[in-house]
């Protein structure tokens, strides 16, 4: 992929990789990967059980914040779904942990100070 910051890491604690890709040609790359149709999104997020690793891929014209928090909720989602652990409204600190390690990651990849 030119032109595309590409870094797979450990999912700590749950197991499985993250697979994260910052595109400067998004269409192309998305297509890459399988997702033909993405005209109309930023980013996304992919489970492939096979391999146990989840593509978060993301437009390097078009990231923001929202964003990155809207695609590691999916990735959470992804994540505690294949390891049978249930989201615990009353106990939400597992999920509130594990989406801000997701949004550390992205924001190290795309270059910007993360304080962990």
């Amino acid at each position: 992929m030119s032109g595309a910051k590409n870094r797979t890491m450990k999912i700590p604690i749950y197991g499985g990789k993250l697979q994260i890709v910052i595109s400067d040609n998004f269409l192309k790359d998305a297509k890459k990967h399988g997702f033909s149709d993405m005209g109309v999104y930023d980013a996304f997020a992919s489970l492939d059980e096979e391999e146990d690793t989840i593509l978060l891929m993301f437009d390097s014209k078009n990231i923001t914040p929202g964003i990155v928090a809207h695609e590691a909720i999916h990735v959470m989602g992804f994540v505690f779904a294949a390891r049978g652990v249930f989201y615990d409204p009353e106990n939400d600190e597992p999920a509130a942990y594990f989406i801000n390690w997701v949004v550390d990651q992205v924001y190290r990849k795309i270059g910007q100070k993360s304080k962990s």
